[in-house]
């Protein structure tokens, strides 16, 4: 289960960020997830939850979103979205495709909290 290096490194990276910028608390972690990224969400949040604890993240909230695969086709050169993990064009059916997202794990946003106020940042 790969998930748990996931958020292993995920906290590490919260941790420190929010650590430089003087927070003290972090209540909220939202994590952009492609498709094709090979997470489960569930796996991802049973984690997080374990390994949150004794960390400044110890209360915060994880919210994933998961972004659609999307594609360059070189046969019809058009970029297209899909909603299954495919890797063919639904334009014209071709599987010369190069994909342009789908396949990241993104930290988008850290919400935190400083001794002077609520501090909200995107990493």
């Amino acid at each position: 289960m790969h998930e748990f290096s996931i958020v292993q490194s995920l906290l590490d990276s919260v941790e420190s960020y929010a650590v430089s910028e003087g927070a003290h608390h972090v209540t909220r972690v939202i994590v952009r997830a492609g498709a094709l990224a090979g997470i489960e969400p569930h796996l991802l949040k049973v984690a997080f939850d374990t390994f949150r604890e004794g960390t400044i993240c110890k209360d915060a909230a994880l919210e994933i979103i998961i972004d659609p695969l999307r594609l360059h086709c070189k046969s019809c050169d058009r970029d297209v979205s899909t909603g299954t993990l495919r890797l063919i064009c639904p334009e014209c059916g071709s599987t010369e495709v190069n994909v342009l997202e789908g396949d990241e794990i993104i930290l988008e946003r850290i919400e935190m909290e400083t001794a002077d106020a609520e501090v909200e940042d995107k990493s």
